[in-house]
């Protein structure tokens, strides 16, 4: 199926051989017109009546197949998704207790807050995938097929269940954003107190850039798919704006990688320059410098060619 429940090319090549087979056999089975009785055009008519009601017939019991086998899909989907939903309760119940568990031993002193929040991040992530699961089988439900996910997927009997999705995954690198956050404060708390180095507080950094960009690119389609469906951009449109906000996004994320990439090679040089660490080490640090560096260099492609794709379009969206 499509996603916009009309027939699919399967169904419609189903019914035009159906037809086509239809006509071959009264063709086939039709009387000699010399043994015709009465006028001549009343039998004519009389086969294509019959003709025509047999190629309905024929039609229809196609339509019924199609509607059997896209029914045996839905219950195979379904019972797929059902089984994953079920896996993800399980995951999310031990995570759950696994949180609990943390909680206890830091009121006791015997956890670091950090630990709590890390279990934090784990359970909401585990939440978040149980609740785009069991949104996912609510579409199945209604579609019979495959869940949509693009920005520009039609709605579903009126629903949105992109725009829900798309805010229960944002509660996963909010999580995210809150520990790195702390693991931040706490390795520059401990930078202060000359217990950690200055490339510690730089990689707790990266990694909170990293889920602030995650977060933006979540608010990001929420707010295009708002657009799209106010229709203030066209399905075209919308998805060049998704694509434009993720490679910004995942710009800004490797921006801060390699910075951390080309510190990290600087300290590496030094160290070996002192004889306090091998030429190996140092050769790591260039090829994951190196490596990061094509990686922004191509995303940086990326983002030109999808901008220029949204200027080309001009008044288009």
């Amino acid at each position: 199926m499509n996603g916009k429940h009309e027939p699919d090319s399967e169904f419609l090549e189903k019914l035009e051989w159906q037809i086509s087979r239809e006509v071959r056999r009264r063709n086939r089975t039709a009387p000699p017109r010399s043994r015709m009785k009465g006028p001549r055009s009343v039998p004519a008519f009389a086969v294509i009546g019959l003709m025509l009601l047999s190629m309905g017939a024929g039609a229809a019991a196609v339509a019924a197949a199609y509607q059997a086998q896209g029914g045996e899909r839905r219950d195979i989907l379904t019972s797929g998704f059902e089984r994953r939903v079920q896996l993800a309760r399980e995951r999310l119940a031990m995570t759950t207790e696994q949180l609990q568990a943390t909680e206890r031993r830091v009121s006791l002193g015997a956890a670091k807050r950090e630990d709590l929040l890390d279990w934090r991040a784990k359970a909401a992530e585990a939440e978040a995938q149980l609740k785009s699961l069991e949104l996912e089988l609510e579409e199945i439900r209604i579609t019979g097929h495959e869940p949509l996910s693009d920005i520009s997927s039609p709605l579903v009997s009126g629903r949105d269940f992109v725009n829900e999705r798309l805010r229960v995954g944002m509660t996963i690198p909010e999580a995210a954003l809150e520990l790195e956050q702390a693991r931040m404060r706490e390795a520059e708390k401990r930078f202060s107190l000359g217990t950690a180095e200055y490339l510690d507080v730089e990689a707790a950094r990266a990694r909170a850039v990293e889920a602030e960009a995650a977060l933006e690119a979540f608010r990001r389609k929420v707010s295009i798919r708002q657009l799209f469906l106010n229709r203030k951009l066209d399905a075209v449109a919308a998805d060049l704006r998704v694509l434009e906000a993720e490679a910004a996004l995942r710009r800004k994320s490797l921006g801060s990688q390699v910075e951390l990439a080309r510190k990290e090679l600087e300290r590496a040089v030094k160290k070996f320059e002192l004889g306090t660490s091998q030429k190996v080490q140092q050769a790591e640090a260039a090829l994951r410098m190196q490596l990061l560096e094509a990686e922004l260099a191509k995303t940086e492609l990326d983002l030109a060619l999808v901008r220029r794709q949204i200027e080309q379009r001009g008044g288009k969206e």
